[in-house]
């Protein structure tokens, strides 16, 4: 046999069977092969060659890429600054075995996640932390089996909360008592799962009738004005909160945002609902309720409602979180208003009592 006409070499010897013979070769590499027989006696001496003949061997064809195909979609078009969104997709075919990597391209540079499909599927959740607009898609990188791969493109606007009266109030969200409502709550309490939780509710609640105030305050110099003075002390129950629970979230960012909670709730319910509670408190009079039963009823609520949002943060479960912290600080402040209220109205009895006394000595 040749090879790509390179001299004939015996590649083998066989023996006649009947006149015939047969001999099985497999080329293991491309190239041109001759082939030819010859006969030898006993004596080595040759008595007969065939003619010869040509074998060409081509490469072997590669095997054709996989073309995989990628689509993604977000769960919202547009979120808060910290809030969760999730980047979904496909691939097909759906048995394909690849990492699909999630490429998010905002006001702070590139950010990308690697994640392996399950039957086609993919998901990933994030939280923008600045404001601004986000473009978002995925891709699939070449391999020796598979072809590389882009997906559609998807747009995510994040925007900043607004403390919708405050910024109206104090005529600019831009104003040294908004930027700290707005850096207290972006900076510490929504960078924990309960303060996070807490304001799923909160927003649903604030958000629902803040607007109508705010519209309804913005041409009104004397509303800004009785706003501002109501707002005032807020923002020094925050910056008071703020200073006793910062040391607390290099700890444990959860418990001090839950301590943050019972500071912050504690102040505001006994200076702003104070008042609120003697009505109160005049009516169940009235009606002869036990105002004891009643704290008692308080303190267990407080109790359970803290043991709920433990089992949510470890459990990481968004509802039962923002349920269980809603009912928290709720009672928290009634508590508080109701504290106060009896406490003062302790005061004013022993203050009468006093001046009687003082009157029966003279």
């Amino acid at each position: 046999m040749s090879i790509n006409s390179s001299g004939f070499k015996e590649i083998a010897s066989v023996s006649l069977k009947k006149g015939k013979y047969v001999y099985e070769f497999s080329p293991r590499k491309p190239g041109t092969y001759v082939f030819k027989a010859t006969c030898i006696s006993v004596q080595n001496k040759v008595l007969a060659e065939s003619e010869q003949k040509t074998l060409t061997v081509l490469a072997k064809a590669p095997k054709e890429k996989i073309k995989p195909k990628i689509t993604i979609m977000i769960s919202k078009n547009r979120v808060n600054v910290k809030e969760s969104v999730t980047v979904s997709g496909t691939v097909s075919p759906p048995s394909l075995k690849v990492n699909v990597i999630i490429v998010i391209n905002g006001p702070e540079g590139t950010f990308t996640h690697t994640v392996t499909p399950s039957n086609g599927q993919f998901s990933f959740t994030f939280r923008p932390p600045v404001k601004g607009a986000l473009t978002i898609y995925a891709k699939i990188e070449e391999t020796d089996k598979v072809e590389s791969a882009n997906s559609n493109t998807v747009t995510l606007t994040v925007e900043e909360k607004k403390c919708i009266i405050a910024t109206v109030a104090f005529g600019s969200e831009i104003s040294p008592e908004v930027s700290f409502l707005r850096h207290f709550r972006n900076d510490y309490i929504l960078t924990t799962f309960a303060g996070r939780s807490f304001y799923v509710a909160f927003d649903a609640f604030y958000y629902s009738w803040s607007p109508y105030v705010a519209r309804a305050i913005r041409d009104s110099e004397p509303a800004k004005a009785i706003i501002r003075l109501l707002i005032y002390p807020l923002i020094g129950i925050l910056k008071l909160t703020a200073l006793l629970s910062l040391p607390l979230f290099s700890f444990s960012p959860e418990v001090a945002s839950i301590v943050a909670g019972f500071i912050a709730s504690t102040l505001i319910g006994a200076i702003y609902f104070t008042p609120i509670a003697y009505i109160i408190t005049r009516i169940i009079k009235r009606h002869k309720i036990n105002i004891r039963k009643t704290a008692i009823f308080s303190l267990i609520a407080i109790i359970s409602s803290l043991l709920v949002t433990g089992l949510g943060i470890l459990s990481q479960n968004e509802i039962l979180t923002a349920t269980s912290t809603s009912i928290y600080v709720i009672t928290l402040v009634s508590f508080s208003a109701l504290a106060i209220q009896h406490f003062l109205k302790k005061m004013l009895n022993i203050r009468e009592l006093s001046r009687k006394v003082l009157f029966i000595f003279l």
